[in-house]
């Protein structure tokens, strides 16, 4: 009860000190003041947001193209200079600004100053970005939007407004390109789904003669796998064969060197030889002084004979006549006998003295002289045979030694050959073995291959039927 009572006292005092103040003009005039403000307030708020873009032409923009354009389906583009251009063209009405094309050094001192409400830049890479949509890997194109919020409270949705008409005028800017590009594809994507149609067919066809060469790859090389294990056999075989070549190579040089002992040995030979032609000649000379002394000995025995023959027959002649004497004496004609008997037989021992040794140096002269020929000539043969012999010794010295050179290198080509087909045959069995393991999957595969290009043909067919392609 004392709370209602507090209530209504409370309300009735508030009632009083309301007629109490409106008592008065001036009061009135303070209070009706003071109701009009928020009034007016409230009225001038209304009246600014009732349009807010009417006057953006009036609002002063700086636009800066910093675009360097770019190759766009084949030509080329500058999509910066074309915005520019549809900002300029804007027809009256639309959402425009007061556009002025400036550098960015003039744009940012400007809206420094508050000569520009904001700064629009597009950079330099813009065309480039949209041109980078026809490949597979496309950049966004950006651009940039500066604006002073400290000049106005509403810059940012005045901003907003601004930015959405140059995305506006940009987006009509690349659109028709845009279709006709995507257009282009998508008849390009027609003719090669037709394409891939036909190609289908002849997968699916080349599919069937596929199975039939994996088989055919099969046993192929199963035959490979054979043949290099015969190769390796044959490599073994090589081996011994260059093994073989190395010891005959060997003994090849060994023959050189006693080819060239002998070579010396026939040399000296010769030398000798030309030493005994020399005694030969001197021997020969002799032979002849002797024989012209066996001559004149011979001369001079038959001159002596002659003499004594002559003598004795003047001898015989005088003791004859003195036989015929008478005053000589018998006596006397038997000393002289005798005395001539002993001279005959002196002198006949002489002669037979002096014969023997001309007859044995006669038979010595003969003899020596057959000797001298038969040596003569086999000298004569000997230094034919030493020259010939000489030289296909000399021609074939060289053929050895050049022989020898190529069989050395021949043999170390052939080692190196044996080695790395060795080891060739090795990686050939090893592919041989991965080959027949993939073409046993891929032959496992193959149905799937089949099948699939089966289905993918019909699938592009009823396609192109039903003209959804």
């Amino acid at each position: 009860m004392v709370v209602k009572t507090m209530h209504v006292s409370t309300i009735a005092l508030a009632f009083r000190e309301i007629n109490n103040t409106m008592k008065g003009k001036a009061r009135k005039l303070v209070i009706g003041t003071v109701a009009l403000i928020p009034l007016l307030y409230g009225s001038l708020y209304l009246w600014a947001f009732t349009n807010p873009y009417k006057t953006l032409d009036t609002v002063p923009v700086a636009v800066v193209v910093e675009d360097n354009g770019a190759m766009i389906n084949g030509k080329m583009r500058n999509i910066g200079n074309e915005i520019k251009t549809r900002l300029k063209n804007q027809k009256d009405g639309s959402e425009g600004f007061q556009w002025n094309f400036v550098n960015s050094a003039e744009a940012n001192k400007g809206l420094k100053n508050g000569n520009y409400f904001m700064v629009a830049t597009i950079p330099a890479s813009f065309s480039k970005c949209i041109a980078s949509a026809q490949y597979d890997t496309p950049t966004k194109a950006k651009l940039h939007v500066k604006y002073d919020q400290a000049s106005n409270m509403l810059a940012s949705q005045i901003g907003k407004t601004a930015f959405r008409t140059m995305r506006t005028e940009i987006s009509e800017a690349i659109a028709q390109e845009y279709w006709e590009h995507m257009f282009a594809k998508v008849n390009s994507a027609s003719d090669s789904l037709g394409a891939a149609a036909n190609g289908a067919g002849a997968l699916h066809e080349g599919s069937k003669s596929l199975q039939g060469g994996i088989n055919k790859l099969a046993d192929g090389s199963n035959k490979l796998s054979q043949s290099l294990q015969k190769l390796q056999g044959g490599l073994g075989e090589l081996q011994k064969g260059a093994n073989t070549l190395t010891e005959a190579n060997a003994r090849s040089k060994e023959g050189a060197q006693y080819l060239a002992q002998k070579t010396q040995d026939l040399a000296n030979g010769a030398q000798q030889l030309s030493e005994g032609t020399q005694r030969l000649s001197a021997a020969t000379s002799e032979f002849y002084e002797g024989a012209q002394k066996l001559a004149a000995s011979s001369n001079e025995l038959e001159e002596h004979v002659k003499a004594g023959n002559a003598e004795t027959k003047a001898q015989i002649t005088g003791l004859l006549m003195q036989a015929q004497n008478p005053a000589v004496t018998k006596e006397d004609v038997l000393a002289n006998l005798q005395s001539l008997a002993e001279g005959l037989g002196e002198n006949s021992n002489l002669l037979e003295t002096n014969l023997s040794a001309l007859s044995a140096g006669a038979d010595k002269l003969s003899a020596g002289s057959l000797q001298i020929k038969g040596g003569a000539d086999a000298i004569s043969q000997g230094i034919e045979a030493v020259n010939t012999g000489s030289n296909k010794l000399a021609a074939g010295a060289n053929n050895l030694a050049d022989g020898l050179a190529q069989v050395s290198n021949g043999s170390e080509k052939l080692n190196n050959g044996v080695n790395a087909a060795a080891q060739g045959s090795a990686k050939i069995v090893n592919g041989s073995d991965q080959l027949n393991s993939g073409a046993k999957k891929l032959s496992d595969n193959t149905p799937k291959l089949v099948d699939g290009a089966k289905k993918l043909h019909d699938g592009l067919k009823d396609a192109q039927k039903s003209g959804k392609v």
